[in-house]
């Protein structure tokens, strides 16, 4: 609104009417599109949102990230320490904003205060959301990842509080809907093995071809440095499986040093072996590669982010005081299903990270860089 505007406004004789929030961010179109809408959302159910803290020197710490990943820079391998990417990243003063402005809402509780400031998570009833955002929620209908029908709450748009508007960058759980599912994959059976092992085994992806393909001179690691598979969406992983693995292509015996005993036992993936590939697939293959390796099973938290792995990782990942060196990713989603928001929460995420000295590899996918949407 320009100030001659804003000037003729205030003389007129109703009085002047100045704007007090502003247009932040709307739904993807193309992706509600995959949910069904089921109507508003109930005024008094319990929602959590977080609310992003503008961070500082953002675009400053990716030439930062430049310098120090460069070979032929002098400061090549200088890495920094997370209080000191805190200390040049952190927003304080917008933090402090935002705490004062949710805790002057009734029935407004923050449930975690991140001691890096990046995030403050916070849960209310749906009627105060709609009142300080100036939306409405509503409630959409999925399948998840077993087909079973799921409700989410999500609006088409938010605005933030002029006093906010350059503290915040952006209100996840509001308009960011969860990626769709895509076509389930087709169950081969199993593959057996008879008394001429390698000529089966030849066309098949193994640890020992990896590494001829890679030239992987050096394939025993140290247990001083830390890997780590993040795994979602219910995936868990057999170590009785891995076990075998490992003795079955002369590997070294080790066991997931780090994993949560709910998702990483034989009894879970006996009675859910379907969410144990991707699981099993990833720790086996990372350890075979890079054995003798601190590894943890890094699995998402979803107490906070429900239907929503993307967000449970990148305020995990705010949070962690010594992250791990190397981080694998095997889930992947097309770009236009995500929000500016989000993508920008993670870009940053992985700028903090890679100042640190850790590494992020993300697969293409099971279907290569083309995704899901050409599997039959």
């Amino acid at each position: 609104m320009s100030l001659l505007y804003t000037l003729a406004l205030c003389l007129m004789p109703a009085g002047c009417f100045l704007p007090t929030h502003i247009l932040k961010e709307k739904a993807i179109l193309t992706l509600s599109k995959h949910f069904s809408y089921v109507g508003e959302a109930e005024k008094f159910r319990m929602h959590t949102v977080v609310f992003a803290v503008a961070q500082l020197n953002i675009a400053n710490l990716k030439d930062v990230l430049k310098d120090v990943s460069d070979p032929s820079s002098v400061n090549y391998g200088k890495h920094w320490t997370k209080t000191a990417i805190t200390k040049y990243t952190s927003n304080t003063e917008g933090r402090q904003m935002v705490l004062k402005h949710l805790r002057s809402i009734k029935d407004v509780k923050v449930d975690i205060e991140s001691q890096h400031e990046d995030y403050v998570v916070a849960t209310a009833p749906i009627h105060a959301w709609e009142l300080m955002l100036k939306t409405t929620f509503h409630n959409y209908e999925f399948d998840d990842r077993n087909n079973t029908p799921k409700i989410i709450v999500r609006a088409k748009e938010y605005w933030i509080p002029l006093e906010l508007s350059t503290h915040v960058s952006a209100v996840f759980n509001t308009v960011q809907f969860p990626f769709p599912n895509g076509n389930n994959h087709y169950d081969m059976g199993p593959v057996s093995l008879n008394s001429n092992n390698e000529e089966i085994i030849s066309k098949f992806v193994t640890p020992a071809l990896i590494k001829k393909y890679y030239n992987v001179m050096n394939d025993i690691g140290s247990l001083q440095v830390t890997q780590a598979v993040y795994e979602t969406i219910g995936e868990g992983a057999s170590p009785s499986d891995l076990s075998t693995f490992q003795i079955r292509f002369n590997l070294v015996q080790q066991e997931i040093n780090e994993a949560p005993s709910a998702q990483v036992n034989n009894n879970f993936c006996n009675i859910y072996p379907s969410s144990c590939t991707e699981g099993n697939l990833d720790v086996q293959y990372i350890m075979g590669i890079a054995q003798n390796t601190y590894t943890i099973f890094d699995y998402w938290d979803s107490k906070y982010y429900p239907h929503d792995w993307m967000l449970g990782w990148i305020t995990k990942v705010a949070k962690s005081l010594k992250p791990a060196n190397v981080y694998s990713i095997s889930y992947g989603a097309y770009e236009l299903f995500y929000s500016q928001s989000y993508m920008d929460a993670f870009n940053t995420e992985a700028i903090k990270l890679g100042v640190m000295g850790t590494t992020i590899v993300v697969a293409s996918g099971d279907d290569g860089v083309a995704g899901f949407s050409v599997r039959n």
